[in-house]
């Protein structure tokens, strides 16, 4: 996408430094409970627990004043083809399965409606050692597969299951390593590296109880959670590439590739993304590059451009996007404002995909106990098991089923030019060509009221109309009917903070039958 007359919108310095300070945070709060979290046995069920009450939201973020609207044009063609999509997804925490409540609401609303290509799990909350072990010598392959095999495992195995039964082989990753391993006892301490060959040791356990044992397809695993950062063990750039060598070699017999670096934004990526280029025996077991990036920026540009510049045909997908902007969600706080918070998962969607990344899933499909974090976390698409209602779509939901219902695989995104206000995030795709490569472009207005000239040109469906669809904080996927552009010209007006999707793909964007309830809470 190239953006012409008005700079593109870049929040880089701002967004790391509230990231950042989010972290310390909740490292900060989340210390003693890490250190408890290995004392305690865990929680699980539809009444996870022990979570503190939530706190109330933060002050929502000042929505800007009324403003005439700004202009913008949108050139659109169809002989710009680029790559394919592998899709969009979720991040879903397994341990959810031991609810039964959840099950039906996860093929209704989840795998029916979102109809995910990619989901994402933490293979468990905890490392899978024993309860209090604190020593290496209390650690090995027998003592890692019996922990994996304990009843309290099995319904996240079972979900697993589930999920190949839907078509999907989970991207895996884990939230830290044993405190044996680590220099200060603490899953998200610094790996030392004397024991890499343990942790090589202890990952191959639960890949071989998952695949040779529990029969589970699985699309590849992470190195480590965020290694730079935060929810996973630290690892210098040249220690990763290191330990990637070591543990693709392990897991290459199970059939199982790596993936990473999961960094906590795309621009420290780079660093890691360099060691791994310097040690291309480690390169070879990755299928795919994987990042976290929570705000709009070039930062997935540049990798992109730096991915493709070494010559390097691995796809990217950014596993984890979110919005620190309204609340601390991570400690159970609900979010501020909750069209506000949709419009920011809506634009980042947008924004990765238009980037350069070949995939995006989003950070958290459903409320659950995070004990590293010891809140019921407030990130899900769905409320949690323990909210009233319990396990209901949010509005973000809608707003994000409205942006996921032209992005599946094989699906293609076309250049645009763009001559707008940086608040306006605009993404055209493509369908596959079995759905007659129908035209779809999805507008995210996360400012002022925009007045849209758009031209399409080049189309390999005839173009007659275009059906349009709009969501705002007082609407969800409104049918707005049919425009119809003439000679590929049309105009169109784009309300204040809102998502607006036009596509000659058939039917309209459906909700389950039956009465919708939505989740409570703040702005919800």
């Amino acid at each position: 996408m190239r953006i012409v007359a008005r700079p593109a919108p870049t929040r880089p310095f701002a967004a790391r430094l509230l990231v950042a300070l989010v972290g310390a945070l909740v490292l900060i709060a989340g210390w003693p409970w890490l250190a408890r979290a290995q004392e305690a046995p865990a929680w699980y069920g539809c009444q996870p627990g022990p979570a503190g009450p939530a706190r109330p939201p933060d002050p929502a973020p000042p929505v800007e004043a009324a403003t005439p609207p700004m202009e913008a044009f949108l050139f659109v063609d169809g002989e710009q083809a680029g790559r394919l999509l592998h899709g969009v997804g979720f991040n879903l925490e397994p341990t959810l399965w031991s609810c039964p409540d959840f099950h039906p609401v996860f093929q209704t609303y989840i795998a029916d409606l979102l109809r995910p290509a990619l989901v994402r799990v933490g293979i468990t909350q905890r490392p899978w050692v024993p309860v209090g072990a604190r020593r290496m010598e209390e650690l090995s392959w027998a003592v890692y597969q019996r922990e994996l095999d304990s009843p309290a495992m099995q319904p996240s195995w079972e979900f697993l299951a589930e999920l190949n039964r839907q078509g999907i082989a989970p991207l895996v990753s884990l939230w830290g390593a044993p405190g044996a391993m680590t220099h200060n006892g603490m899953p998200t301490g610094r790996l030392r590296p004397e024991h890499f060959d343990h942790f090589v040791e202890y990952y191959e356990a639960a890949i071989d109880y998952l695949v040779r044992q529990r029969g589970i397809r699985i699309g590849a695993a992470s190195v480590m959670n965020e290694p730079n950062c935060g929810d996973g063990a630290r690892i210098a750039p040249a220690e990763y590439a290191y330990l990637a060598r070591l543990l693709g070699a392990r897991l290459e017999p199970y059939g199982v590739p790596l993936y990473g670096p999961e960094t906590c934004d795309a621009e420290t990526a780079l660093n890691y993304l360099e060691a791994l280029l310097a040690e291309p025996e480690a390169l070879k077991y990755f299928a795919l590059l994987g990042v976290h990036q929570n705000s709009l920026g070039p930062e997935v540009q540049h990798l992109v451009e730096r991915v493709r510049g070494a010559g390097l045909a691995l796809p990217v997908y950014v596993t984890e996007y979110t919005s620190f902007a309204y609340g601390n969600l991570d400690n159970g706080q609900p979010a501020s404002d909750e069209w506000g918070y949709a419009l920011d998962l809506a634009g980042l969607l947008a924004w990765h995909l238009a980037s350069g990344a070949d995939a995006a899933l989003y950070w958290d499909g459903v409320d659950y106990l995070q004990e590293h974090h010891a809140a019921i976390t407030q990130w899900g698409l769905l409320s949690g098991p323990t909210a009233n209602p319990p396990l209901a779509p949010r509005q973000r939901f809608w707003a994000m089923l409205q942006m996921v219902h032209p992005l599946q695989p094989g699906s293609r995104v076309l250049h645009l030019d763009l001559d707008a206000p940086p608040s306006l995030v605009p993404l055209a795709v493509l369908a596959p060509a079995n759905q007659g490569e129908a035209l779809t472009v999805l507008l995210v207005n996360l400012g002022g009221p925009v007045e849209v000239d758009m031209l399409l040109r080049n189309l390999p469906t005839p173009l007659t109309s275009l059906r349009v669809f709009r969501s705002s904080a007082a609407e969800t996927l409104v049918d707005l009917g049919f425009v119809e552009p003439e000679a590929g010209l049309l105009h169109l007006e784009v309300p204040a903070r809102a998502i607006v999707t036009l596509t000659q793909q058939s039917g309209p964007l459906q909700e389950p039958a039956g009465p919708r309830q939505t989740a409570g809470g703040s702005g919800q």
